[in-house]
């Protein structure tokens, strides 16, 4: 796509304020979202403008890590409302569903917040850590038993 396309098609957006984002996938299954990134080669004439998109601001969809998920005008991303519904409804039938946060820390899912942008945790079964936690402090969530390793039920350090 030329620059001067790129511009056209952005020009007719009606809401200008929106947030933008880059997609990575198809019209059936978007595998990734970058909310955060830059242009680059801006000043060279001879090379393609770049738009860099940083790792650490993607937000990987399907079982992989949950972060910077928002679209236009804060809200969540479809995607990301299905797959928190998925959790939520595993959660509803009984099973357990677990919250990792990039210090490893786990967590038991309690649901997802009205607006999808953050998750209830408690650590083990101890009521006083409950907890919303934002999404972009959350790696993962997976359905499982937060003590399939035997643990002891008591031990909230892991």
């Amino acid at each position: 796509m030329k620059i001067r396309e790129l511009i056209k098609k952005l020009q007719e957006v009606e809401n200008q304020d929106r947030e933008v984002s880059i997609v990575i996938g198809n019209e059936d299954n978007n595998s990734m979202v970058f909310d955060k990134f830059e242009l680059h080669n801006t000043d060279d004439n001879e090379t393609s403008v770049e738009v860099f998109c940083f790792d650490n601001y993607k937000f990987e969809l399907f079982d992989v890590p949950l972060q910077d998920i928002y679209t236009d005008d804060d809200e969540t991303s479809v995607e990301v409302i299905k797959e928190l519904d998925k959790f939520d409804n595993a959660l509803d039938n009984g099973d357990d569903v677990v919250v990792y946060d990039y210090q490893g820390i786990k967590y038991i899912y309690q649901g997802s917040s009205y607006k999808k942008d953050s998750v209830a945790t408690m650590k083990g079964l101890d009521e006083s850590t409950w907890k919303m936690l934002p999404l972009e402090e959350v790696q993962k969530i997976e359905i499982e038993n937060y003590h399939a390793k035997g643990r002891d039920i008591n031990n909230t350090k892991d």
